[in-house]
C-alpha cells in the first residue's frame, strides 16, 4: 500500500519526490516499501526539488542512507555527492557536540549538579540507534530550577558566555517567566540551552527535571553512558514540541514514528497520564495520528481507540498536510504565520483551556518583554515595569516598517 492510499481522501496529491522522502526517512524498510523507492527513483522525479524538501525538514541524512541501499543508475551523481558531503559534515558536528556534551554533563556532575540533555545526540540515538542521522545545531540540556543560574555561571568560567544578556537584578523575574539561557562557546560553535523548564511554557502546566527524572534511563552515546528521558516522557515532550513549531519539519514527526517503532514496550497509560497531566492530551494524539498518516505507524488498540474517541483531530491533521503540498519555498514563507496558527488554540484540551492558551499567547506576544527589549532598552531594576509598555510601542513600529517597506 503506497501512502497515498492511506492519506485522506480530499487532501492535494502528494508528489513523487514527497512520497520517497517520506519512504526514505524510515530505519528499516521491507521489501514492497524497497520496491517502491526503486520504482519511484526510476519514473520522472525532480531531483532539485527532492533535495530542497530533504533540507528543509532536515531529512537528508536519511534520505542518502536509504538511497545508497537502492541499487540503480538512474541517481543523478551530484545527488549522491550533495547529499554524503552533508552526511560528511553532519558526522564530524554530531560527534564534536556530543564530546562536548559529555564534558559539560561531567562538569554538573562533579558541581552536584543534577542534568538531563534531551533532543540532540541523545534522541538521534533513541529514535534511530545512530547520533549521525538527524542534524542538530544545539545541545539542550535540563537542570532543575534552583540550579540554572549555578549551571549557567559554571558554563561562562568554562569558556560559554550568555546570549541572553540579563542582569543580575532581573534574574529572578526571568527564571520566573522564561525557561532557558542561550549559551555559547565562540572558540568551537557549541551552543547550548540551558533549560530548566522543557517545553519552552507552550504546554498549561510546566515540565520540570523533577517531573521526569524518577523514570529517565541512560543511553549510551558513542563511547559515553548519558541520562535521558524515558521513552513514555520522550514521545510527549516530541509532540509537544512539534506542536509548537505546527509540525514543522516533518523530521520532528518521523523522530516520534521511529522512537515508537524501535522501542519494543511501551507504557501507553504512562504516556496518557502524562499528556493529560500537562493538558497536552490531544496535542499527542494529533502527534501520533500524524505517525500513522504520514509513515504508516501500527499503534495500538488502546491509541487507536482514543483516536476514535477525537474524530476532529482528522482535521488539523488535514490542515497540517495540506501544507505539505507546498512547493519549499512557500513553506518557508509560511513559517513565520505558523507562530499564530489558530490551531496552537484549537487543538487545547478543553474550552477554558483554548481560552487560556490565547491569553498567555496574546500576552507573551504583545507584552512580555524579551531578552531583546532589555539589550535594546537597558532600564534599573526599579523601572523593569516600563518594558510591558515599550514592547507593543517596538513591535508597532517594526511592523509599520516592514509594511512601508513592502510598499
Amino acid at each position: 500500500m503506497t501512502y497515498q492510499a492511506r492519506l485522506p481522501k480530499d487532501l492535494p496529491p502528494f508528489g513523487p519526490e514527497l512520497e520517497l522522502l517520506l519512504l526514505c526517512a524510515r530505519i528499516n524498510l521491507n521489501s514492497s516499501q524497497k520496491n517502491r523507492v526503486q520504482q519511484i527513483v526510476t519514473g520522472q522525479l525532480d531531483w532539485s526539488l527532492l533535495l530542497r524538501m530533504a533540507t528543509l525538514h532536515r531529512l537528508s541524512l536519511l534520505l542518502f542512507r536509504n538511497l545508497q541501499l537502492v541499487v540503480c543508475n538512474d541517481i543523478p551523481e551530484h545527488v549522491l555527492e550533495d547529499l554524503h558531503q552533508a552526511a560528511i559534515t553532519a558526522s564530524a558536528n554530531n560527534l564534536l557536540f556530543t564530546a562536548n556534551l559529555h564534558k559539560i554533563i561531567a562538569l554538573f556532575n562533579s558541581n552536584t549538579i543534577q542534568a538531563i540533555p534531551f533532543k540532540g545526540p541523545a534522541l538521534s540515538q533513541a529514535a534511530y540507534a545512530n547520533i549521525n542521522l538527524r542534524w542538530f545545531g544545539d545541545l539542550d540540556i535540563l537542570v532543575e530550577e534552583k540550579d540554572a543560574i549555578k549551571a549557567r555561571n559554571l558554563l561562562i568560567a568554562n569558556g560559554y558566555s550568555c546570549r541572553t544578556q540579563i542582569t543580575g537584578s532581573t534574574e529572578a523575574a526571568f527564571i520566573t517567566k522564561e525557561n532557558c539561557f542561550a549559551m555559547v562557546n565562540t572558540s568551537n560553535n557549541i551552543y547550548i540551552d540551558l533549560h530548566w523548564e522543557m517545553t519552552g511554557r507552550y504546554s498549561l502546566v510546566p515540565l520540570y527535571l523533577e517531573d521526569i527524572i524518577e523514570r529517565a534511563t541512560t543511553i549510551k552515546l558513542a563511547v559515553w553512558q548519558f541520562p535521558t528521558l524515558s521513552v513514555e516522557d520522550n514521545i510527549v515532550f516530541l509532540c509537544i514540541h512539534s506542536s509548537k513549531h505546527c509540525w514543522q519539519p516533518l523530521e520532528g514527526i518521523n523522530c516520534i514514528s521511529e522512537l515508537i517503532r524501535n522501542t519494543e514496550k511501551i507504557n501507553w497509560l504512562k504516556v496518557f497520564e502524562q499528556s493529560r497531566h500537562l493538558r497536552a492530551h490531544r496535542i499527542v494524539l494529533l502527534g501520533l495520528l500524524l505517525c500513522h498518516l504520514l509513515f504508516d505507524l501500527e499503534l495500538p488498540p488502546l491509541v487507536m481507540a482514543e483516536l476514535d474517541d477525537n474524530k476532529n483531530l482528522l482535521t488539523f491533521g488535514k490542515k497540517i498536510l495540506h501544507r505539505l503540498t507546498l512547493d519549499p519555498v512557500m513553506q518557508e514563507q509560511d513559517n513565520y504565520s505558523c507562530q499564530f496558527s489558530t490551531l496552537h488554540t484549537c487543538i487545547r484540551d478543553s474550552f477554558p483551556d483554548r481560552i487560556k492558551h490565547l491569553c498567555r499567547f496574546l500576552c507573551r506576544i504583545f507584552f512580555r518583554p524579551t531578552s531583546k527589549d532589555r539589550q535594546a532598552w537597558p532600564l534599573p531594576s526599579s523601572l523593569t515595569f516600563l518594558y510591558y509598555f515599550y514592547r507593543p510601542l517596538r513591535l508597532i513600529w517594526e511592523w509599520g516598517r516592514k509594511k512601508g517597506g513592502k510598499e
